[in-house]
């Protein structure tokens, strides 16, 4: 039994990769097998996996809760949604219930930014900067209405 292919399909019939049959010649054309039989022209990039495909970690699959991740920021103005790069320094603006310090926010962190302020997700959460109500825009507070002449 041959473990599955991890680039791309093969059919069972097909002989495994890396074999004299697969490979064809050096030359890059049809070849001969040891049975004598004529392979299939070499194809280059059958095996072929970029560095950056190969080098990326493994994820763990999405969980199946049907929780929504997503934040919504109801007053959008002036407000950036930012990506931490970098090792450098960084805190967020809020302390963490029972802190009495400012924490990191880490390299890859997602942070909402307005000014000079950063905040870490779930202080914008509990501080009410976003929410996860995606009906915000429908229940939140309405302006009052203009009083007719």
């Amino acid at each position: 039994m041959t473990a599955p292919d991890p680039v791309g399909s093969s059919l069972p019939d097909d002989p495994p990769r890396g074999t004299a049959a697969a490979a064809g010649t050096a030359s890059g054309g049809e070849g001969e097998t040891p049975s004598g039989e004529l392979s299939a022209p070499l194809d280059l990039w059958s095996d072929h996996v970029p560095p950056v495909l190969a080098a990326e970690p493994k994820l763990p699959p999405p969980p199946t809760d049907g929780f929504d991740r997503r934040v919504y920021l109801p007053d959008i103005e002036g407000w950036h949604a930012r990506i931490k790069q970098g090792w450098d320094n960084d805190y967020c603006y809020a302390k963490s219930p029972g802190q009495d310090y400012f924490h990191l926010l880490l390299n890859g962190e997602v942070y909402i930014q307005k000014e000079h302020e950063k905040f870490c997700l779930n202080c914008a959460v509990r501080l009410g900067l976003v929410t996860t109500d995606r009906l915000y825009w429908q229940n939140g507070p309405r302006p009052p209405r203009p009083t007719p002449l």
